[in-house]
């Protein structure tokens, strides 16, 4: 009896989140700096207006100095 409560309570609960739409996700900025050699100042991205829930995304990628001879 137990077990088949536990289930029915998760198969409730899946349904309730497979029912929900997808959120609608604006791009406030993008920002691309290609072979960037020289410090970044500090820069202001996004000021929100409102209180919520915001998310940043940051991908870095690096290479090492190569010495060639």
């Amino acid at each position: 009896m137990h077990k088949a409560t536990i289930c029915l309570l998760l198969l409730l609960g899946s349904l309730a989140a497979f029912g929900q739409s997808q959120p609608q996700r604006t791009v406030v900025q993008s920002i691309i700096l290609p072979d960037q050699t020289a410090p970044i100042a500090q820069t202001t991205l996004f000021t929100p207006t409102s209180a919520g829930l915001y998310r940043l995304n940051a991908y870095i990628s690096a290479t090492g100095l190569s010495s060639e001879e």
